[in-house]
């Protein structure tokens, strides 16, 4: 039996030592537990076949992969940076952009995960803005607090807004254009002339 036949063994037999509690970060129904943890595994063992090693450490980190190879439907890793509040709204704005642009690359769906982002962080920091600007008194440290938040929700704000147009333009159909003649003069509703004669 080869190192990595061994590896696959090994991690066969740590499922059952995958207990609740490492799936307890994510929602998903009963039925769906069995399936994921199947899949999950396939994949695993398909990337530790084909070199990668260095994947799996513990039954934890084994759980804890399976789901994240299931990030753009479940957005276990897109939940990891914000609180309880918006957990919920950025995974199911992505799944909302994924729909709209009707996102079937993997380029498309991490560009619909950094919009809904990128959004949920814009709400977050408004709402760090409002507190500061309704305090009852203000000093140098709320005054450089409010620089700093003020610029990180221009930056995520200008962040959404870049995701969205990016989003768009994936969507568009392309432009091929040949042009045959010396010179050519393109401008919003212009028609192009062949120029037959030269």
């Amino acid at each position: 039996m080869t190192d990595n036949q061994k590896q696959i063994q090994t991690k066969n037999n740590d499922v059952g030592l995958i207990k609740e509690s490492h799936l307890s970060n994510v929602v998903f129904s009963p039925y769906e537990r069995s399936e994921v943890i199947s899949n999950g595994l396939k994949q695993l063992n398909k990337l530790i076949t084909d070199g990668n090693k260095q994947i799996c450490l513990n039954s934890q980190d084994v759980a804890f992969q399976m789901l994240t190879l299931d990030e753009f439907d479940r957005g276990l890793l897109l939940i990891q940076g914000f609180g309880l509040a918006y957990k919920a709204l950025v995974i199911d704005l992505s799944k909302q952009f994924q729909a709209e642009y009707e996102c079937k690359t993997a380029s498309e769906k991490s560009t619909a995960h950094l919009a809904a982002q990128n959004y949920v962080r814009t709400l977050e920091l408004q709402k760090d803005l409002s507190a500061i600007l309704n305090a009852e008194n203000y000093n140098d440290f709320k005054l450089r607090r409010y620089q700093i938040v003020s610029k990180a929700y221009e930056q995520a704000n200008h962040q959404y807004f870049l995701s969205i147009q990016t989003l768009r333009q994936m969507k568009q159909p392309q432009i091929n254009v040949t042009v045959k003649t010396g010179i050519t003069n393109i401008a919003n509703n212009q028609l192009i002339q062949e120029n037959n004669g030269a």
